[in-house]
């Protein structure tokens, strides 16, 4: 049986009820697995042999599929009680053959998950946020005590690494705030004048921007810019040191109980914080924060 345009050679050599030996040759790859497979089969059930022997002298390529249909024909042929070998397999096609996992080939598995009904789902959903909120409480409860031993032990503070932070939280942000504030501003003020004129009040112009922008909307974009920019790049950060596991050798050097992760966190929460400690409003909302060197900001 030669099949040109599939690039592959079987050839039957043997009686029915005999020892069959079949002569395989070209590649045995997954462009062109499936009727391979299917002629072995039929083999199979047309011979009825009392022992098969597969030749792979003349296979030029033999990739995971191929590996995986000799895998499937042994199965078959030892369900059907047919001793089989393989023979003149070389080192490379040896190697193929031994990275498969002979007992997942060997599961069945359903061809459709059940639709699962109406109160799996349910309980699937609150179960999800069961465990998303236990996380977080974990995460928070470890932060909060990392931050208390921070103030306990000021002097296990790395401060070079928070005025690090702290400049890449805050001052590597201005420019972008700078221009997200000049165009908010300068829209506020167009639109505000129109409006104004009407009662001829463009002189309350400038005011209505001091208070708007700088007083109301600036810390609001300030946490936005800290948690999207600043706070997306400590995620970042922090997945890329998990991939190259360096929160795990820091786990070995860690002086708290709960892992490194606290430390780690901490110094970002921290630095933002600090770095997010501006503002312009004072009175009884308003919440005073110091900073390493105790000067004094308002923050509400």
């Amino acid at each position: 049986m030669k099949h040109p345009d599939q690039n592959y050679t079987i050839r039957v050599e043997g009686e029915k009820r005999q020892s069959v030996t079949l002569h395989l040759s070209g590649d045995l790859v997954t462009e062109n697995i499936d009727r391979p497979m299917a002629e072995i089969k039929s083999v199979l059930d047309d011979y009825t042999p009392s022992q098969l022997t597969i030749d792979l002298s003349g296979i030029d390529t033999l990739d995971s599929a191929g590996a995986m249909a000799l895998a499937k024909t042994e199965d078959d042929a030892t369900t059907r009680s047919i001793p089989l070998k393989i023979v003149n397999m070389t080192p490379r096609m040896k190697n193929t053959m031994g990275l498969l996992n002979r007992k997942a080939l060997a599961e069945n598995y359903p061809d459709h998950e059940p639709n699962p009904g109406i109160l799996d789902r349910m309980t699937n959903v609150f179960l999800d946020i069961y465990n998303d909120f236990n996380r977080v409480m974990i995460f928070v409860g470890e932060l909060l005590s990392a931050m208390l031993y921070s103030i306990l032990h000021p002097l296990s503070i790395r401060w070079g690494d928070s005025l690090l932070y702290i400049k890449r939280a805050g001052v590597d942000g201005l420019p972008i705030l700078g221009l997200i504030s000049f165009l908010i501003g300068l829209i506020i003020a167009f639109m505000s004048s129109l409006q104004l004129k009407q009662f001829g009040a463009n002189i309350y112009v400038a005011s209505f921007l001091a208070i708007a922008v700088v007083r109301e909307l600036g810390p609001i974009m300030t946490a936005i810019l800290v948690a999207g920019r600043s706070g997306s790049a400590f995620a970042a950060e922090i997945g890329t040191m998990k991939v190259n596991e360096e929160i795990s050798r820091a786990e070995g050097y860690c002086r708290y109980g709960s892992g490194a992760a606290p430390y780690i966190i901490r110094r970002s929460v921290r630095c933002s914080g600090r770095a997010c400690c501006r503002g312009n409003r004072t009175g009884p909302d308003t919440v005073y924060l110091h900073t390493a060197d105790n000067q004094k900001y308002s923050h509400f």
